[in-house]
Protein backbone atom coordinates (compact mmCIF):
# COMPACT_ATOMS: atom_id res chain seq x y z
CA UNK A 1 0.00 0.00 0.00
CA UNK A 2 1.53 3.24 -0.84
CA UNK A 3 1.22 6.10 1.41
CA UNK A 4 -1.17 9.07 0.51
CA UNK A 5 -0.81 12.06 2.08
CA UNK A 6 -2.91 13.34 4.77
CA UNK A 7 -3.48 9.52 5.91
CA UNK A 8 -1.32 7.88 7.59
CA UNK A 9 -0.75 3.93 7.71
CA UNK A 10 -1.00 2.09 10.72
CA UNK A 11 2.24 1.26 11.80
CA UNK A 12 3.74 -1.01 14.43
CA UNK A 13 2.72 1.69 17.45
CA UNK A 14 -0.39 2.33 16.00
CA UNK A 15 -1.74 -1.30 16.69
CA UNK A 16 -0.31 -1.08 20.28
CA UNK A 17 -1.87 2.02 20.90
CA UNK A 18 -5.52 0.47 19.25
CA UNK A 19 -5.38 -2.39 21.38
CA UNK A 20 -4.84 -0.41 24.34
CA UNK A 21 -7.50 1.60 23.74
CA UNK A 22 -9.84 -1.32 23.98
CA UNK A 23 -12.00 -2.00 26.59
CA UNK A 24 -11.47 -4.87 29.12
CA UNK A 25 -14.64 -6.73 29.69
CA UNK A 26 -16.83 -5.29 31.99
CA UNK A 27 -16.36 -1.54 31.55
CA UNK A 28 -17.84 0.77 29.20
CA UNK A 29 -16.24 2.14 26.73
CA UNK A 30 -17.09 6.10 27.31
CA UNK A 31 -16.16 6.56 30.20
CA UNK A 32 -12.16 6.41 30.36
CA UNK A 33 -10.94 6.08 33.82
CA UNK A 34 -7.67 7.85 34.54
CA UNK A 35 -8.44 11.64 32.97
CA UNK A 36 -11.89 12.36 34.63
CA UNK A 37 -10.82 10.58 38.22
CA UNK A 38 -7.57 13.06 38.28
CA UNK A 39 -9.89 15.84 37.32
CA UNK A 40 -12.35 15.42 40.26
CA UNK A 41 -9.38 14.70 42.73
CA UNK A 42 -7.99 18.26 41.34
CA UNK A 43 -11.39 19.69 41.70
CA UNK A 44 -12.13 18.25 45.46
CA UNK A 45 -8.26 19.64 46.16
CA UNK A 46 -9.52 23.27 44.88
CA UNK A 47 -12.74 22.60 46.72
CA UNK A 48 -11.04 22.04 49.89
CA UNK A 49 -8.58 24.77 49.62
CA UNK A 50 -11.84 27.26 48.64
CA UNK A 51 -13.07 26.06 52.10
CA UNK A 52 -9.78 26.35 53.97
CA UNK A 53 -9.08 29.66 52.75
CA UNK A 54 -13.30 30.63 53.70
CA UNK A 55 -12.33 28.89 56.94
CA UNK A 56 -8.96 31.40 57.28
CA UNK A 57 -10.29 34.19 56.18
CA UNK A 58 -13.53 33.56 58.77
CA UNK A 59 -11.12 33.14 61.15
CA UNK A 60 -8.91 35.86 60.39
CA UNK A 61 -11.80 38.04 60.53
CA UNK A 62 -13.61 36.21 63.76
CA UNK A 63 -10.24 37.55 65.53
CA UNK A 64 -10.37 41.10 64.25
CA UNK A 65 -13.84 41.26 65.00
CA UNK A 66 -13.37 40.33 69.35
CA UNK A 67 -10.06 42.49 68.80
CA UNK A 68 -12.66 45.72 67.78
CA UNK A 69 -15.25 44.69 69.97
CA UNK A 70 -12.82 44.68 73.02
CA UNK A 71 -11.26 47.80 71.78
CA UNK A 72 -14.93 49.21 71.37
CA UNK A 73 -15.34 48.20 74.61
CA UNK A 74 -12.08 49.42 75.85
CA UNK A 75 -13.50 53.07 74.49
CA UNK A 76 -16.55 52.77 76.36
CA UNK A 77 -15.35 52.88 79.07
CA UNK A 78 -12.76 55.45 78.53
CA UNK A 79 -15.58 57.61 77.20
CA UNK A 80 -17.69 56.65 80.41
CA UNK A 81 -14.71 57.39 82.32
CA UNK A 82 -14.51 60.71 81.00
CA UNK A 83 -18.34 61.70 81.14
CA UNK A 84 -18.05 61.15 84.47
CA UNK A 85 -15.43 63.50 84.80
CA UNK A 86 -16.97 66.07 82.85
CA UNK A 87 -19.76 65.46 85.27
CA UNK A 88 -18.38 65.91 88.43
CA UNK A 89 -16.31 68.81 86.65
CA UNK A 90 -19.48 70.50 85.53
CA UNK A 91 -21.25 69.76 89.57
CA UNK A 92 -17.75 71.07 91.19
CA UNK A 93 -18.29 74.40 88.65
CA UNK A 94 -22.04 74.89 89.46
CA UNK A 95 -20.87 74.22 93.12
CA UNK A 96 -18.38 77.06 92.93
CA UNK A 97 -20.72 79.02 91.10
CA UNK A 98 -23.04 78.83 94.22
CA UNK A 99 -20.53 79.72 96.76
CA UNK A 100 -19.20 82.39 94.75
CA UNK A 101 -23.05 84.18 94.63
CA UNK A 102 -23.81 83.00 98.36
CA UNK A 103 -20.32 84.92 98.95
CA UNK A 104 -21.08 87.86 96.43
CA UNK A 105 -24.53 88.35 98.37
CA UNK A 106 -22.63 87.84 101.75
CA UNK A 107 -19.58 90.40 100.50
CA UNK A 108 -22.99 93.01 99.05
CA UNK A 109 -24.63 92.67 102.58
CA UNK A 110 -21.75 93.43 104.58
CA UNK A 111 -20.45 96.35 102.36
CA UNK A 112 -24.17 97.43 103.03
CA UNK A 113 -23.76 97.30 106.88
CA UNK A 114 -20.13 98.93 106.77
CA UNK A 115 -21.90 101.34 104.50
CA UNK A 116 -24.77 101.87 107.20
CA UNK A 117 -22.25 101.98 110.10
CA UNK A 118 -20.56 104.97 108.18
CA UNK A 119 -23.48 106.85 107.78
CA UNK A 120 -24.55 106.17 111.44
CA UNK A 121 -20.78 106.86 112.64
CA UNK A 122 -20.89 109.86 110.24
CA UNK A 123 -24.65 111.17 111.84
CA UNK A 124 -23.41 110.86 115.37
CA UNK A 125 -19.96 112.74 114.43
CA UNK A 126 -22.69 115.18 113.08
CA UNK A 127 -24.79 114.64 116.00
CA UNK A 128 -21.67 115.54 118.67
CA UNK A 129 -20.61 118.22 116.70
CA UNK A 130 -24.23 119.71 116.75
CA UNK A 131 -24.39 118.52 120.32
CA UNK A 132 -21.23 120.32 120.98
CA UNK A 133 -21.90 123.40 119.64
CA UNK A 134 -25.43 123.75 121.82
CA UNK A 135 -23.02 122.81 124.82
CA UNK A 136 -20.79 125.87 123.87
CA UNK A 137 -23.87 127.80 122.96
CA UNK A 138 -25.41 127.20 126.63
CA UNK A 139 -22.44 128.37 128.14
CA UNK A 140 -21.46 131.21 126.59
CA UNK A 141 -25.52 132.30 127.34
CA UNK A 142 -24.82 131.42 130.86
CA UNK A 143 -21.36 133.41 130.44
CA UNK A 144 -23.23 136.33 128.84
CA UNK A 145 -26.20 135.95 131.66
CA UNK A 146 -23.62 135.94 134.49
CA UNK A 147 -21.81 139.17 132.96
CA UNK A 148 -25.27 140.79 132.99
CA UNK A 149 -25.84 139.87 136.42
CA UNK A 150 -22.19 141.05 137.89
CA UNK A 151 -23.59 144.25 135.82
CA UNK A 152 -26.96 144.88 137.31
CA UNK A 153 -25.49 144.18 140.88
CA UNK A 154 -22.25 146.18 141.01
CA UNK A 155 -22.89 149.79 140.17
CA UNK A 156 -19.30 150.27 139.13
CA UNK A 157 -19.87 147.55 136.54
CA UNK A 158 -21.59 148.75 132.80
CA UNK A 159 -21.90 147.82 129.34
CA UNK A 160 -19.62 150.79 127.35
CA UNK A 161 -21.85 152.24 124.63
CA UNK A 162 -25.10 149.95 125.75
CA UNK A 163 -27.60 150.27 128.47
CA UNK A 164 -28.44 147.09 130.79
CA UNK A 165 -31.36 147.53 129.30
CA UNK A 166 -30.23 146.61 125.69
CA UNK A 167 -27.54 143.73 126.92
CA UNK A 168 -30.53 142.33 128.80
CA UNK A 169 -32.51 141.99 125.83
CA UNK A 170 -29.75 141.03 123.31
CA UNK A 171 -29.01 138.36 125.87
CA UNK A 172 -32.27 136.92 126.32
CA UNK A 173 -33.00 137.22 122.47
CA UNK A 174 -29.91 134.62 122.34
CA UNK A 175 -30.58 132.41 125.05
CA UNK A 176 -34.15 132.06 123.86
CA UNK A 177 -32.79 131.71 120.05
CA UNK A 178 -30.14 128.49 121.21
CA UNK A 179 -33.16 126.89 123.23
CA UNK A 180 -35.48 126.90 120.75
CA UNK A 181 -32.85 126.05 118.09
CA UNK A 182 -32.14 122.67 120.77
CA UNK A 183 -35.91 121.82 121.05
CA UNK A 184 -36.03 121.42 117.20
CA UNK A 185 -33.02 119.79 117.05
CA UNK A 186 -33.90 116.99 119.36
CA UNK A 187 -37.52 116.91 117.23
CA UNK A 188 -35.20 116.22 114.35
CA UNK A 189 -33.49 113.06 115.81
CA UNK A 190 -36.71 111.96 117.15
CA UNK A 191 -36.11 112.77 121.33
Amino acid sequence: MTDQPGTSAPGPHDEHDVATQQTAPGESPASPQPRPRLLRRFGWVLAGLGVLGLVGLSAYLIVVSREWSSRADELTLISRDLGQQVADAEAAKADAEARMVAAQVELDNATSRISDLANEEAHANDRESVLIGYVDAMISCADSRQELIDVLTDSRLYFPGKTSHQVEMEVTAYCDGVAADFSAFKEEIGQ
